[in-house]
């Protein structure tokens, strides 16, 4: 709800005492939660619009221009990529490069945080690395008003969680981060970590079950102030299974990560952004992987509620990433190929109209200014219905 409307709406009241003493009390409660930054609901609905939900993993945001030219293709525009970002990477002109170029490209940005990797596991991050992500990427000028961020990789891994798995910890970061990131714009689209829903109990790993009800346990709200659901939908056993496999830990696990969340959500539905999925070519061939994931895009993922699909990986030149990549050393694949040539939506995302601030000084964790005139009219239109409530009072 604008301030403009909330005017409108505060004219139109009639002198109803009882009904304008309601109204007042909704409409101060709103403005403290938009003031102080406790609200979860992004700009606007991705599905609300035409979307193209095809999109591609990528390692580094220079391959925006080679993802770009993939899922764009075959009539579509505006695909998505996800693409991780590290506390020891936030460098303004190399970011601010991505994002005026995805806006070029018509591709919408979806970032996963990252720590650094030490020893055999990344790190834990910590409040400062909230402040410094929530500080660093508000001061960027995104291409679409939603400005989605995924917090965190995997967590029900002891190795993405420096060395131990702890439910309980990762919902206090995910919650920090909600209020951090709102408190500085609510165009932030705030979407959990995915989780690996093949991992099992044991030592160093949780099941996706266990972990979400610790999550619960921890704070029973953290899942209903999303503004999305992640999923790492892959193909298991080995990466290597059926399109039309059913289980948790197939292509359709989303389906049962949502089901098992709903005790928590209620009524409220979640987009899906299917943001890691993908089969590996040493069991099967590139030709079958291919071939696979074209029936996946075609007859499995067609529900109305996925907003983003981005296999895993655009280009991985070596390590054991390889056999996911969809170029293999730079060139085309069956699998890229295939991506190129499915059929596509031209999508329609509200565009961030604002225009690229102009720093002379680049400062890795600059802060964005405050639009005062805007919290000047809220503060206002507080001070009014305050007044208003005072006086029904009487």
């Amino acid at each position: 709800m604008s301030v403009n409307l909330l005017k409108y709406e505060v004219s139109l009241m009639s002198s109803n005492k009882m009904v304008k003493k309601i109204f007042v009390f909704l409409v101060t409660f709103y403005l403290l939660l938009l003031l102080t930054g406790n609200h979860s609901m992004a700009i606007y609905d991705p599905l609300a619009v035409a979307n193209n939900r095809v999109g591609i993993h990528i390692f580094d945001p220079g391959e925006i221009t080679g993802a770009a030219e993939m899922i764009n293709a075959s009539g579509g525009e505006w695909g998505y990529v996800t693409v991780p970002i590290r506390i020891d990477d936030r460098r303004w002109d190399k970011w601010q490069k991505f994002m005026d170029s995805a806006k070029e490209k018509k591709v919408i940005p979806i970032l996963r945080l990252a720590t650094v990797f030490e020893g055999d596991s990344w790190i834990k991050p910590v409040e400062d690395d909230i402040l410094d992500f929530a500080n660093f990427l508000s001061s960027l000028t995104w291409p679409t008003l939603n400005r989605y961020i995924i917090v965190f990789n995997e967590p029900n891994h002891a190795k993405e969680w420096g060395g131990e798995v702890s439910p309980e910890e990762y919902t206090e970061i995910l919650r920090l981060t909600i209020d951090l990131f709102k408190s500085r714009s609510d165009k932030f689209f705030i979407l959990p970590a995915g989780l690996d829903a093949a991992a099992p109990d044991s030592a160093t790993t949780l099941s996706i079950k266990k972990f979400i009800t610790r999550m619960a346990k921890k704070d029973s709200r953290i899942f209903f102030t999303l503004d999305g659901w992640t999923s790492h939908a892959y193909p298991n056993p080995a990466f290597s299974g059926l399109p039309t496999d059913k289980g948790p830990a197939t292509i359709i696990g989303y389906r049962y990560e949502i089901n098992y969340i709903k005790r928590w959500l209620g009524e409220r539905k979640l987009p899906i952004f299917i943001t890691e999925t993908g089969w590996q070519h040493e069991n099967i061939s590139v030709d079958v992987a291919a071939k696979y994931l074209s029936s996946a895009f075609g007859e499995i993922w067609t529900g109305k509620e996925i907003v983003a699909i981005t296999p895993f990986v655009f280009s991985a030149y070596d390590g054991p990433f390889t056999k996911f990549s969809f170029l293999e050393k730079g060139n085309e694949t069956a699998k890229s190929q295939m991506m190129r040539n499915l059929k596509k939506v031209a999508g329609q995302p509200l565009i961030d109209q604002s225009e690229t601030p102009k720093i002379t000084s680049l400062q890795p964790e600059a802060t964005p200014p405050t639009d005062q005139s805007e919290i000047k009219s809220l503060l206002d239109l507080l001070n009014s219905a305050l007044r208003l409530f005072r006086l029904d009072l009487n």
